[in-house]
Order: structure tokens, then C-alpha cells, then sequence
């Protein structure tokens, strides 16, 4: 049996084919490494591979260059090599070291699933978010099946394009990142992505409610002003212009997660100073009919109930030219919060419609082009803030949005070098009212928003030599929000229309070098930035009944940019460990402050400046990535410093309730982050990671009470994940049972943001999950927060903090074919 079966996962979608002799193939290979060329070989056959990395891997191979078979393919290819290679009967070429290139039983029987890739029959599917990047090259063979796999550990390769220049294997990837496959969120029967996040190394999350929340990585948060991470639907950044809230994204039927750890200034812009979340949907397949569901319904502990009803079809219209993918979803969200005044309860529900449409036209070889649509409605009845005995914090808070994004991207290779345009159209509506007890009376608050948003992207890469690549590109986008808010507190009423625009553009680029037979790659890259904001406003006041008048605040206007360079060095060691080291630059736009906020301000005595300049960081970071023992053990390390200056922090105007955004103190974090997967057996799998840093101010803030050494707001110092997930074979039933027991912690956080210091408890979440599937269907017992943890895990301060739901207890089943 072969020991490190490799299944290559660099495949086109598509039906297995097998080696037809009687078709010769154009084919352009250049010399390289064997492995690369094997999964080029694979792609232009539309086939799949296996093979082991470790033996693949070190082997050169000579150059392709003309029309041949398949066979007469492999055979060039592994000329001289000492490895044998075929294609069996199911299309698949194998490569190995014995002459007779059988592999075991359980990766024999092979079956082509809803993501178009190989997998054995009767899976294990691991809790792939509990993962590091690393973590999820694991996946099992079919025990079910034989147990003579016992023992083995068979490595799936994961690709990823969070380098913007085409697709790179994951242990090559010389960058702090983590990959969430979409198969193991849909296993997991995950609502929202926040659910999932939060389980990566150095991220934590904030849910305010269902499908609002906010994102941290390395301890780099914000309780204001635009988000410090940023966030990518597809192709198209979404637009955070003054919102720390990121949107809904509904789960369901995703490629996969891409989660870069660290500022990404260069290559993804402004807001990347912690990192970016890459969220990636599935293309349609331009050959094969596929349609999936699914359905969960969880009981909630002191709550209601949440259920979700999931679908997605794709269907080829001209094989191998035009395909369509769509998917339809249904979120209910029955709430757990209380309210204290008029008793009524789970006042924190929500339902969330999401459909997405995706068409693929291939147009040729070179060109291709893909077309989204993708709309998202939410009703929300309240939110997570709450005392520990989840009493709500509000006594009304309703709100209804929605947006609609579309998109077009076409992707052109000419020669060596691929060129990406894409093009998205955002829209978006919301609508809120709310009522905040506060000490004098009730704050009642009402806003509606509409942000409209332009974005065009051009990108290009590819290899100039042997020892030179580039990639690089241009952007601009131009966003118009427009919001009308009313306010009624103490007598005082006014309401007040804005408009916001921001025009903003970047160019960037690198330069990757490579020398010592490859194995030393060093990035030099670079990004400017400008965006060219203006605020308009106008406010009209009453004071106890007495008209105030009109005011009139004019427009208020700035410039921002940036220069965002980055040098990354990475060394491939002999043993196949990675090792690299990088400086980068991130930067967080500045923000234009309300003309109305800063009379309120100037009202209560307190003096602020009228603007708020961008904040910068600076991180210094080395890494090292390597699997072990046939991938047995995988281990994924990265230790970082980080220098935050100019922090945007809030300032109070009225203690514990209303605050203005301002520049603060300077910052800094020191930590390290880990991962590590040990799979002892197939059936048998252990992962853990983990993240602790300082994420400290560096200044006093004499107005905050804040003092140097103080923890950062919202941040995350300590976190811990691990689970075991064990599978084992229902011979009877010809089924295979799965089981999950997972648990995380993260240590307490610190938060001021209206002058009034809370603390965020430390936080275990337990959670389990036990099933039995089969090839095209699965039903499992799923259970969340277990303990029934009540601390609160995080706020905006002045006693605002937020409640995790309570202990869940559901069921979940899917079926694909």
C-alpha cells in the first residue's frame, strides 16, 4: 500500500475521464518540479491524480511541449525518474514506486462528490474550522469500506489563490493564512460565518445579532470607524467605509475560506491592518448536472428555535461553455434574549433570505467569464446585548436590510500572463429603530441607510523567466451613502440628513525572485492609496417642543493615502518545511465626523478635533509550515510583532452612553500563534491551535483612564481550540459513523468605549457532533455551547456587552448528488 497518498485537488470540475489513446492533447509543460507538472497533465486531460507528495515532489521533470496521449504523456513526464505511473479504469493517473502502481483498498473506490473533486467512498469529514490552514490537507479513505487502511494517513492537497497569482499549494504558501473548506461548514450545519471564524488561530469574533458582526485578528480591534480586517465576497471587497460591521454571507455551498493573518496592505488595501477574510463560492461546473440540500433545526436552551433550509443546482447548459449555479437559503433565528420591562421574550430573532446566482461562459481556452448575483433580505428583531441572565439591553431594537451585489469577472490568459477584470455593482438598504434605557430617560434612536457602491478591479500575473514573476493591478471605487437619523433625548430632538461620498483608487504590484534551484523566493511589493472624501449635512433640532431651526454644517472634505510596501522571504528547507519571514505595512483610512456630533460634542464641554486621521501598523512576522510522518502531523507556526500607531479609539461625550471617534495612543502586539493535526490512524484525528499575545497600549489616554501596558479594546490575548473526530465503520449498514467533540477557549477582554470600563469574560464553548453518512447523503446529532456559557464575549462598552446563545441542541441532514 502506498504510504502519503496524495489526492491532488488542482482539477477542473468536472466527470472523471479515462485515458482515451485514440485523442492526442496540445500540451506546454515546462520543466519543472514533477509534481506541478503531473497536476498541469491533469488539468489539460480534465482527469485526477494520486500520488505521493514527498517522493513526487523531489523529482524534476523535462519539459512537454506538443500533441501526445495521455500515456505517452505520463511516460515523458516520468522518464528517468524511477516511478511508475498508469492510468486505472477509473481515469485517475497514479504514480508510484512499485511497478505494479496498486493502491490500497480504500483509495480505490473513488466517487465524484458536489465539489467536483476526488474523495474516498464513506468520508471521515473532519471539523475542518477547528483547522489551521494546514490542518485541513487532511482527509480520510474510505474505512468503511476495508479496514486494511488502518494506519494510513492520506493527504489532500489544498489550493489556494490568496496570493493573487493563480493558484499556489498550501504548505508553499509563504504567509500566515488558514483555509475553512465549504464542505465542513455545511457538515457542521453552520448559520453564520461568524459561528466558524472565531475558531481560526488570532480571530475573534463579535456577533451584535444575527448576521452582524464584527472581526479581529492578532488582537488588532476597533469599537468605530471603518473595519480593521477586510472582507471579500468572490472577487469584490466589501465596502466598510465607516462601519466596524461586516455583512451577512450565507454559508452555504462555498468553495472555501481564506483567512489571512496579518495586515495585507499591498495586496487587498485599505482596513487589511489585521488581516483579510477571503470568502470563495463554488463555480458552476460546466459538465455535470448537481443538485444539494439541507436542513438543520436546533432547539435553544432559555430561547427559540433556529432552522435553516439550504439548496443549491447546477446545471451545464452547453457542455464544456455555459453552466449556471444557484443557491437559496433560509435562516430563522429564534432569539434568547428577554425583555426586563414588559417581559416579553426571545426578542433577539431573526430571518435571513439569501440566493445567489452564479453563470460561467467559457469562451475558449484562455478566456472565461463568470457572472454573479448575489441578494441577501434580513428582518431583525433585536440584538445580542445583555445582562448574564440575558435580559436585553435595549426595550425595542427592530431593524430590516438587505443588500444586492452583482458581479462580473473575466479572466484572460495571454501567453504567460493571466489577466483578472472585475467589475461589481453593490446596493444596499437599512432601516432602524431603537430604544436605549438610559439614566435621565429613554434614548430613542431611529436611522435609515442606503450605500451605493461602484468597484472595478484589473489585475495581472504572471512568470517573465526562469527566475522572475509579477503580479499587480489597478482599483477604483466610488461609494455614495446616504443616511437620515433621528434622535429623541431628554427633550431634545433632532434629526439630521447626510450624504457621504468616497472616490477612492490604488495601484500595486510585486516582484517575486527566485534562486538556489527555487527554493528561495523573495516579494518585493508596493500599493498607493488615495480616497477623497466629502460629508454634507444638514440637521433640524427641537428643544422641548420648541423648534430650534435648521443648521446647515456644509460639506466637510479630506484627502487620504497611503504608501503600503511589503518584503517577504521564504526558504523551502531540504526536509520539505517552509520557513519565511516578512515586514508589511497596513493602513485604516481616516474618517469624516459629523457636523451635528461634533455640536453635541461642544454642547457637554468636551473639545475634539474635527477629524479623525487614518492609523497605520507595521508588522514584523516569521513563519514555519511543515508536515511530518507522511502527514501524520502537521505543524504550523508564526510569531509576530506589531506596531499600531494613531490608534482610533472613541472618546465619551456623555459617560457610558455617547462617544465621538478620535485619534488615540500608539499600541503594540507581540505573539504567536500555532497549529498542529496528528492523525495516528485514519479513522482517528487530533488538532489544536492556539494564539497568544500582549496587544497592549503604549500611551496613556488621561480622557479613558487608559494607561500604558493597558489591554487593547476588544482584543483577544489567549486562545485555545482543540477536537477529536473519529470515524468508524457500520459494516451492516454499509455506512460510515462520524464523531466530533470540540472545545475553545479565549481568555477575558477589556473594553471603554464610552469612558466606562467593562470587561468581557473569559469563554468556553463545548460543542459536539455524531452521525452516519454515505455517499451522497448524511444526518448527524449536533450540540453547541454544551456548558451553557452566559459570560459575555465582547461589547462596544457602557455596559453594552454581548451574549453568546445559549446551549443548542439540533439535528442536521444533507443529501447531493
Amino acid at each position: 500500500m502506498i504510504k502519503g497518498i496524495a489526492v491532488s485537488v488542482l482539477l477542473l470540475a468536472g466527470t472523471v475521464v479515462g485515458a482515451d489513446e485514440s485523442e492526442r492533447f496540445a500540451l506546454e509543460i515546462p520543466a519543472q518540479r514533477l509534481d506541478l507538472s503531473l497536476r498541469t497533465l491533469a488539468e489539460a486531460l480534465n482527469a485526477q491524480t494520486l500520488f505521493s507528495f514527498e517522493v513526487v515532489s523531489a523529482v524534476e521533470a523535462p519539459p512537454l511541449s506538443g500533441r501526445y496521449t495521455p500515456t505517452r504523456a505520463l511516460e515523458v513526464l516520468l522518464a528517468g525518474s524511477g516511478l511508475y505511473g498508469r492510468f486505472n479504469d477509473k481515469g485517475v493517473i497514479l504514480v508510484c514506486q512499485t511497478a505494479d502502481c496498486t493502491p490500497g483498498e480504500g483509495t480505490k473506490q473513488m466517487r465524484k462528490n458536489e465539489r467536483g473533486i476526488s474523495a474516498p467512498t464513506a468520508p471521515l469529514r473532519p471539523r475542518g474550522f477547528l483547522l489551521t490552514a494546514l490542518a485541513a490537507l487532511f482527509s480520510t479513505s474510505g474505512v468503511a469500506q476495508d479496514n486494511s487502511v488502518e494506519g494510513a494517513r492520506a493527504l489532500e492537497e489544498v489550493i489556494v489563490t490568496a496570493t493573487r497569482r493563480g493558484e499556489s499549494r498550501l504548505l508553499d504558501t509563504p504567509i500566515a493564512i488558514s483555509v475553512l473548506q465549504g464542505s465542513d461548514i455545511e457538515d457542521n450545519a453552520v448559520f453564520q460565518l461568524a459561528d466558524v471564524l472565531k475558531d481560526v488561530p488570532s480571530v475573534g469574533t463579535f456577533t451584535y445579532s444575527p448576521g452582524d458582526s464584527a472581526v479581529q485578528i492578532r488582537g488588532i480591534s476597533a469599537l468605530s470607524g471603518a473595519s480593521t480586517v477586510g472582507y471579500y465576497l468572490d472577487e469584490f471587497p466589501f465596502p466598510a467605509v465607516n462601519s466596524i460591521v461586516l455583512p451577512d454571507v450565507d454559508p452555504y455551498d462555498l468553495q472555501r475560506l481564506e483567512v489571512l493573518r496579518g495586515p495585507q496592505g499591498t495586496l487587498y488595501g485599505d482596513g487589511s491592518i489585521g488581516g483579510t477574510v477571503r470568502i470563495i463560492t463554488r463555480e458552476p461546473d460546466l459538465e455535470s448536472f448537481q443538485f444539494k440540500a439541507s436542513g438543520s433545526y436546533f432547539d435553544v436552551t432559555d430561547g427559540g428555535s433556529n432552522e435553516a433550509l439550504n439548496a443549491g443546482i447546477n446545471v451545464p447548459i452547453i457542455a464544456e461553455k455555459l453552466a449556471f449555479r444557484g443557491v437559496a437559503t433560509q435562516r430563522n433565528f429564534g432569539g434568547f434574549m428577554d425583555n426586563g420591562t414588559t417581559g416579553e421574550e426571545d426578542i433577539n430573532s431573526a430571518e435571513i433570505e439569501s440566493y445567489r446566482a452564479k453563470l460561467k461562459y467559457q469562451a475558449s481556452d484562455s478566456l472565461s467569464m463568470v457572472a454573479t448575483g448575489w441578494f441577501n433580505d434580513r428582518m431583525q428583531d433585536g440584538r445580542n446585548f445583555g445582562s448574564e441572565d440575558r435580559i436585553a439591553r435595549t426595550e425595542f431594537d427592530k431593524a430590516d436590510s438587505g443588500y444586492d451585489l452583482y458581479n462580473l469577472t473575466v479572466a484572460y490568459q495571454a501567453g504567460s500572463l493571466d489577466i483578472i477584470s472585475s467589475t461589481s455593482l453593490f446596493e444596499s438598504d437599512s432601516v432602524r429603530d431603537a430604544i436605549f434605557p438610559l439614566i435621565g430617560g429613554d434614548f430613542i434612536f431611529g436611522e435609515d441607510n442606503s450605500n451605493d457602491t461602484f468597484t472595478q478591479e484589473l489585475r495581472v500575473s504572471g512568470t517573465l523567466n526562469k527566475s522572475f514573476s509579477v503580479n499587480g493591478g489597478l482599483i477604483y471605487s466610488d461609494t455614495n451613502l446616504d443616511t437620515i437619523q433621528s434622535t429623541d433625548f431628554a427633550g431634545f430632538v433632532q434629526d439630521v440628513t447626510s450624504e457621504l461620498s468616497s472616490e477612492s483608487w490604488a495601484i500595486f504590484g510585486e516582484l517575486h525572485h527566485y534562486s538556489m534551484d527555487e527554493r528561495l523566493e523573495l516579494t518585493f511589493g508596493v500599493r498607493y492609496y488615495e480616497d477623497d472624501r466629502s460629508l454634507s449635512e444638514v440637521s433640524d433640532s427641537i428643544f422641548m417642543g420648541t423648534p430650534l431651526g435648521t443648521t446647515d454644517f456644509g460639506v466637510n472634505a479630506a484627502t487620504f493615502d497611503a504608501i503600503t510596501p511589503r518584503f517577504n522571504a521564504a526558504y523551502q528547507l531540504a526536509d520539505g518545511g517552509l520557513v519565511f519571514a516578512s515586514v508589511a505595512k497596513g493602513f485604516r483610512p481616516g474618517q469624516l465626523l459629523s457636523g451635528s456630533l461634533l455640536q453635541r460634542a461642544e454642547a457637554f464641554g468636551v473639545t475634539v478635533e474635527p477629524g479623525v486621521d487614518p492609523d497605520e501598523v507595521w508588522n514584523l512576522e516569521f513563519g514555519y509550515k511543515k508536515a511530518m510522518y507522511d502527514g501524520g502531523f502537521v505543524l504550523d507556526l508564526a510569531a509576530y510583532y506589531i506596531d499600531w500607531s494613531d490608534v482610533q479609539i472613541v472618546i465619551p461625550i456623555l459617560g457610558g452612553s455617547l462617544g465621538v471617534q478620535q485619534n488615540g495612543a500608539d499600541a503594540e502586539v507581540i505573539g504567536v500563534e500555532f497549529g498542529i493535526t496528528a492523525r495516528p490512524t485514519d479513522r482517528l484525528t487530533f488538532t489544536a491551535n492556539g494564539n497568544f499575545n500582549t496587544a497592549e497600549f503604549v500611551d496613556d489616554i488621561p480622557t479613558l483612564g487608559i494607561e500604558s501596558g493597558d489591554q487593547l479594546d476588544n482584543s483577544i490575548r489567549e486562545q485555545f481550540a482543540a477536537a477529536v473526530d473519529y470515524a468508524f465503520p457500520l459494516p451492516a449498514l454499509r455506512l460510515t459513523g462520524v464523531a466530533n467533540a470540540s472545545v475553545q477557549w479565549n481568555s477575558a477582554r477589556e473594553i471603554r468605549g464610552f469612558g466606562v470600563l467593562d470587561t468581557a469574560d473569559d469563554i468556553t464553548n463545548v460543542g459536539a457532533r455524531i452521525g452516519v453518512e454515505a455517499d451522497h447523503w448524511g444526518v448527524y446529532l449536533i450540540g453547541t455551547n454544551l456548558t451553557d456559557e452566559t459570560g459575555a464575549t465582547g461589547g462596544t462598552g457602557g455596559n453594552f456587552l454581548l451574549r453568546m446563545q445559549p446551549r443548542s441542541i439540533g439535528i442536521s441532514a444533507r443529501v447531493d448528488f
